[in-house]
This record gives C-alpha cells, structure tokens and sequence, in this order.
C-alpha cells in the first residue's frame, strides 16, 4: 500500500499513524512542516530514511497542491490529513480532486469540525465553507477516542465511516518505580485553556506529607504566562521538590525520560475547551486530550477528575478524585505496594494499545497486513 500522512501540528499523533504504517510492506510518505520533522524523526528513533519526506511551509495556500501533484504521480492508495487548521476548502477540493483514493481526516474537536460557526468577515466564511466542502467529500473520518467516534455517529450522522486510531500505543516496556519519593509528573504545554493550575497550587497547598514528593510541570511556556512559575517554585522545600522548564519548547528525550520516571500523571485538564470561533468542545467527549495517550504510552496509572468524562477503553487506566482534599489525602497514604498496584493496573490496561493489538481494531482498509 502506498500511504501519505499530511500535519502540521500534532506529530504525536502523526508517530503512531506512522508506526502502525509501518509494517514493512507499506511505503509512507510525509508530507510535514520542516520544524516539526527533527522532533518527529527522534520520536521514530531513526533519520527516517526509509520514508519520503516533503517539507512543507507552514499555512502556504500551495500545500494542497504540492500534494494533489505528488498523489496523482506516485498513486498514492490512502492519504491521512491527520491535520487540517488551515485552508479547509483547499482540502476539501483536494479530495474532490482525489475521489478516487481514500482520504481520511482526523477529528480532533467534533463540534468545531460539523458545526462551526459563521461570524462577520470573508475568512469566518470561507472557513465555514471549506469545513463543510470538506466534511463532504472526505472518504473517511478517524477520531482519536471511542468516546468520540460514537458522539460524532450519533449527533452528526456522517454518511462516510468513522474509525477510532489512538493517538498513541504502548511500546510494552516497563519501567521500575522507585521507593525512595513519589514523583508526578503533569504533562503538556502550559495552557490556562486546557488545564487548570489553580488547582494543582491547591493541591501543593493542602499536601500534608512525611517524605519527599516531586512535581514535574513537563510543558514549553509561553512568556506572558513565567509568573506562574513562581508560584509553583514557592512550594520548593525539602520535601516538596517543584521541576518547571522556562522554555517554550521541551526536548523530545527530556519529556521521555521525565514520563518513563514517573510514578503518576495528574491531568488537571477543563472539562470544556474552547476554540478560535467559541464553540465550546468536551475533553474525552469531543475532543481528546495528550495527556491520555501519555498515560498510555508509558504505561502510567492517569490522576483525574471525576467529573470528566473517560471513553471506556481509558477507564481502568485512571485514579479518579472529587476535590483536592481527596486528591491529597490518596498522595498521603501511598506507599511503595500501592504504588506498584497502581503501576501494574496501568500497564495491564496499556497493553490493550500494542501495535498489535491497534491493528487487529482497525478496519480492514485501514492497512494491508
């Protein structure tokens, strides 16, 4: 089979579409931008020699043409936009132009996707249109999460097939916990939008405990948001370690290394998320989050809020609490046991995402094994 991968953004997600690809069989082509590819190759653990690569510029008009041209002369069988922000009619006429091959498109927010709002102006328009030019035309619609994939059936009721590719797969390697401290680590960029740090200050403030802890903020930051950093660097003491990074962007073997070596990861993520045009998305509903597919990938038991909702496939991978004062009382009790039952209960529920275990999901046309 003869694949092409196009995104601009999210190259986790672009890893494991490659990594389930890639079966040695397949050739994959990637389409990409240049800054995004040093990041992408050390995620694959190689130069990526054995795929083609086309670097592309960021939001230039002449990126879906680029691929139309590159499709139409190397007979491409599946092209995966496993991103579009930008330019959506260009891609919806892309796969008008390319009926003849299959072209799936990742949903990563639901409503924003199939009822995206019209405001005053050209751009709001032609984003409105192109939303829909694209919807239409798409052989193929892929979500991230179950939980997703039934909202999008069920509320929007698309004619075209809707398949569940996991934003990431568990590579079945264990890593050792430790006894000595208890480390937790919260992953992704610092975003007020998407997580909420009041309540991990909270939590910092309402921790009671006898032995070190340590907590990893693991995200880029941008610099209008550093004076939350000390915040966070007032609760530094003995036995209360605070890790923050002041960079925007973390490296790929720090953010690894800091997750391998974790006991926990918190996910004090909103429950709703709102985009460029207002509408308003629900995480583990309608949209997903990176820090699930952290979890996943290393095998990490996932601390959570219960009032956010959780597809099925994730559930026994996550610790739910009610307030902070519950929170802090399930870190004061832990101990190395329960750590490793936690540890086990996590990994048991990852190998549900091996590679394998992915492909054997997926819909026959998904990939010629």
């Amino acid at each position: 089979m003869n694949a092409g991968i196009y995104d601009t953004e999210h190259f986790e997600t672009t890893h494991a579409l490659i990594r389930l690809l890639d079966n040695g069989k397949n050739k994959i082509t990637i389409f990409i931008v240049a800054d995004l590819a040093p990041v992408l190759k050390k995620m694959l653990r190689s130069e990526g020699i054995e795929y083609e690569w086309h670097f592309l510029q960021r939001n230039k008009l002449i990126n879906s043409f680029i691929i139309y041209r590159y499709c139409k002369r190397n007979k491409i069988d599946i092209l995966f936009l496993n991103t579009v922000a930008q330019h959506h009619i260009l891609f919806g006429f892309l796969c008008i132009f390319l009926k003849k091959i299959k072209t799936v498109l990742t949903i990563h927010g639901a409503n924003s996707h199939f009822k995206p709002a019209v405001k005053l102006g050209l751009s709001s328009f032609l984003r409105y249109a192109g939303k829909k030019i694209l919807t239409k035309n798409v052989t193929h619609f892929a979500t991230l999460l179950s939980s997703t994939k039934l909202y999008v059936q069920k509320t929007f009721q698309p004619k075209q097939e809707v398949i569940c590719i996991p934003g990431s797969f568990f590579e079945n390697e264990s890593y050792p916990i430790t006894d000595t401290f208890l480390k937790i680590v919260v992953p992704g960029s610092v975003d007020f939008k998407r997580r909420n740090y009041d309540f991990v200050l909270k939590l910092l403030g309402e921790l009671n405990i006898k032995s070190r802890i340590e907590f990893v903020l693991l995200g880029g930051i941008a610099e209008n948001n550093k004076i939350m950093l000390t915040q966070f660097k007032a609760f530094d003491s003995d036995l209360v370690k605070i890790k923050t990074y002041d960079e925007p962007f973390i490296d790929t073997g720090e953010y690894e290394t800091q997750l391998k070596t974790c006991d926990f990861i918190l996910a004090p993520i909103q429950k709703f998320f709102e985009d460029e045009s207002s509408i308003s998305e629900e995480y583990g509903v309608t949209k997903s989050s990176g820090t699930f597919f952290d979890a996943i990938r290393y095998g990490k038991p996932l601390l959570i809020s219960a009032d956010i909702s959780i597809p099925e496939e994730l559930e026994k991978q996550c610790i739910r609490y009610h307030t902070v004062q519950d929170l802090a009382s399930f870190l004061e009790n832990l101990n190395f046991e329960k750590k490793l039952k936690y540890s086990q209960m996590a990994v048991s529920n990852s190998l549900n995402f091996t590679l394998e275990n992915i492909r054997k999901a997926l819909p026959l046309f998904f990939i010629n094994l």
